[in-house]
């Protein structure tokens, strides 16, 4: 019987909101920044109301198992809303785990010359069946966590 769980985590990123959004809004950027993501495949975009718009794709990510890695094959969507800096991006893959991610920012002022920074606020909720949800919670936390580090040092060094 699937069980559903949740978590939350709270990042600052050494970058104006825009730098950040420019990252994490765009699917192809993810396989640069994420661990377990090897390919990503974009399926169709499409515009909706106001500013919002929406990106289906397709995921291979390279998990480790038993000391092999195996690659495991997802679809995922994200709404994108630029107005109010908020993504959301579902995710279903074998055996019936649903992943769903929102994603907040907000503008932290840089004080005293320092660079503006961007709070980003990650809501995660994961439903799965039981035997493999405390795995799958685990492995998406902390690749998460890593995605903002690889993220950070990113812009770090494009701002040279």
């Amino acid at each position: 019987m699937p069980r559903t769980r949740h978590y939350t985590q709270q990042t600052l990123i050494a970058a104006p909101i825009d730098e950040v959004w420019d990252w994490l809004a765009d699917p192809l950027r993810h396989v640069e920044l994420h661990p377990l993501m090897r390919a990503l495949t974009i399926l169709d975009e499409a515009a909706g109301p106001g500013d919002e718009s929406a990106v289906e794709f397709e995921v291979v990510d390279g998990l480790r198992m038993m000391g092999f890695e195996v690659p495991m094959r997802y679809r995922s969507r994200m709404r994108r809303r630029p107005s109010q800096w908020s993504l959301s991006t579902e995710a279903r893959c074998w055996p019936r785990l649903t992943t769903v991610v929102d994603w907040r920012f907000a503008p932290v002022a840089g004080e005293g010359g320092r660079t503006p920074r961007t709070r980003v606020h990650e809501q995660v909720s994961m439903t799965a069946p039981a035997a493999i949800l405390g795995y799958a919670m685990r492995q998406s936390q902390r690749s998460h966590q890593r995605l903002f580090e690889a993220l950070e040092q990113r812009i770090q060094a494009a701002a040279g």
